[in-house]
């Protein structure tokens, strides 16, 4: 069976580092939701491939803080994958956590792979949460989701408005328009008789002159 640890030993592309990842947090949010823990995580028993990469798995008296452990040991296994994989894979889980805590802005400023995310590490290591990394992925999706929707329903709002001032300053003009040729049409016949009748009158003048 091929561990983690054998996987990144000839494996050094990080492009797919958080998809692996992703992948082994949903097993442990598993593990976890039927009140199992896993006794240590680190590359030598994560088991790629596997229906359940985590071995071995067991009922624990501790299970709060050991469920807390497994997810900071997680944690601490991905950034160490992102910190040493190019220069020769070193799992990072078992390093202290002060250690994270300590040199977390050298780390962060030293890890520039567009898929690492930093709020993640920060919320787990230095605001104690206890987060899956699945979760995370699966809200920031959603968030950008809603975001992008947002987005396209504020540009179909402003065309909906632009239209509907545009088809209002139509209706605008074409009602003067027809208001103009309303008069045009009521008026001119009237001018004509007007017209007709000087000329008659100034016919008759000019005879009686005469």
């Amino acid at each position: 069976m091929e561990t983690l640890r054998t996987h990144f030993s000839y494996e050094n592309d990080l492009e797919n580092v958080s998809e692996l990842y992703e992948n082994l947090s949903r097993q442990l949010k598993i593990i976890h939701s039927n009140n199992m823990v896993v006794p240590n995580i680190n590359s030598d028993e994560i088991y790629l491939g596997e229906s359940m990469a985590f071995k071995p798995v067991k009922e624990s008296d501790n299970y709060q803080m050991i469920k807390r452990q497994n997810i900071v040991s997680f944690s601490k296994l991905m950034i160490g994958t992102y910190l040493s994989l190019k220069t020769g894979f070193k799992d990072f889980s078992n390093v202290d956590d002060q250690w994270f805590i300590d040199n977390m802005d050298t780390i962060f400023s030293t890890i520039n792979e567009e898929n690492f995310d930093k709020d993640y590490f920060s919320s787990v290591l230095l605001e104690g949460n206890d987060y899956y990394y699945s979760d995370y992925l699966d809200r920031k999706r959603q968030s950008e989701s809603l975001e992008g929707k947002s987005n396209i329903q504020g540009y179909r709002k402003v065309l909906k408005t632009a239209g509907s001032e545009l088809y209002q300053n139509l209706e605008y003009d074409t009602e003067i328009k027809e208001k103009n040729a309303n008069i045009h049409i009521t008026f001119n016949p009237l001018l004509i008789g007007i017209s007709l009748a000087v000329i008659t009158i100034l016919v008759i003048m000019i005879a009686l002159v005469k």
